[in-house]
């Protein structure tokens, strides 16, 4: 893995992906004035569910291709084959853009094996690993490496598997969050950190020529659902009722 880039882009809070079912009853955490209705607490395994713990979304430049993905298993890949019903796996290859254009094509024939998800049910952390034969860079906002929410990491053929969320840390900042700022910019900051954003072949940020995620040929982002359930109980309130919800 080389060093990580900074990235300049403004964070962008993932909406939500689908309903789903809830687990557990949300922790409300910001109201307004800055006061907390209750402490955030230490991350508890949710019992056995088939509700999906993230979901997936695959865009070719600023157009959102094909469905989202949904994963309730343990573990899922995300590749470029064509094996739209093959159980844990997200092959983007099978999605059709019919504005498709030559450099995307390029990049979607490097893709190959893509990555593997993998989450920890029993810790809440999430791990990545890149299976394919070309680079894939990362952004994981809830895991400040160098302490730079924004950083870009590359990795390269071969890389040991990252951690990329943990549930724990991201309850951790979001504690933070609540004496930094008012009720609805913690909220937005908070959402930042529910999902991470990857790029196949192409890096963006300061240290690339494309600055924005937005321009690179193929990215995904991964959205887990139970952060945005974390915050639930706060954006149902009438206050800051405008803001997406994982309900949304």
């Amino acid at each position: 893995m080389t060093q990580p880039s900074s990235s300049q882009e403004e964070q962008q809070p993932a909406a939500a992906a689908a309903s789903h079912l809830q687990t557990h009853a949300p922790v409300s955490a910001f109201l307004p004035g800055g006061q907390f209705a209750m402490p955030l607490s230490a991350f508890v395994p949710a019992a056995t569910t088939t509700a999906p713990w993230c979901s997936v979304q695959y865009y070719e430049l600023k157009t959102k291709v094909g469905e989202s993905y949904h994963a309730s298993g343990p573990e899922f890949t995300i590749d470029g084959y064509t094996c739209p019903l093959a159980p844990n796996r997200f092959s983007v290859g099978a999605l059709s853009n019919v504005n498709r254009c030559r450099e995307v094509e390029s990049v979607r024939r490097l893709i190959g094996r893509g990555v593997h998800i993998q989450r920890n049910a029993d810790t809440g952390e999430v791990f990545l690993t890149n299976l394919s034969n070309s680079p894939v860079f990362l952004q994981a906002p809830c895991i400040n490496y160098d302490s730079n929410p924004g950083v870009v990491v590359r990795l390269d053929v071969g890389s040991d598997k990252l951690l990329v969320f943990s549930m724990q840390s991201f309850l951790e900042k979001v504690q933070q969050l609540r004496g930094r700022w008012p009720p609805r910019e913690a909220l937005n900051r908070a959402q930042a950190l529910c999902s991470i954003r990857l790029s196949f072949v192409k890096g963006w940020g300061h240290n690339y020529q494309l600055q924005c995620i937005m321009s690179t040929p193929c990215h995904c982002e991964v959205i887990f659902n139970e952060a945005y359930r974390e915050l639930d109980g706060d954006l149902t309130n009438p206050a800051l009722a405008d803001m997406p919800s994982s309900m949304s």
